[in-house]
């Protein structure tokens, strides 16, 4: 899973989910941010698509971020994966 590591938004869910995973590994979290960041170990997704998908405009970081129910929301099928919970 691909996120930006420059987003207070963002790390507070990447935490979330580190959280939820309790170390089993289940979930692969990338920062696209991060130096190293490799489109080619990626899909080839570049920096700007991914952040376009990301954040898909600064009004909708807003307003995720205004609106915590949200975040349960879009988290949904990744917390149906075998180990997870809400």
């Amino acid at each position: 899973m691909l996120f930006d590591g420059d987003c207070p938004l963002c790390l507070r869910e990447v935490d979330f989910l580190r959280a939820q995973d309790a170390g089993r590994g289940r979930v692969d979290l990338v920062d696209i941010a991060a130096e190293d960041y490799s489109p080619a170990a990626n899909r080839g997704v570049q920096f700007p698509r991914a952040m376009e998908t990301i954040h898909g405009g600064a009004r909708a970081v807003q307003q995720v971020d205004e609106n915590a129910s949200t975040r349960d929301e879009m988290l949904q099928p990744v917390l149906k994966l075998p180990g997870f919970s809400a």
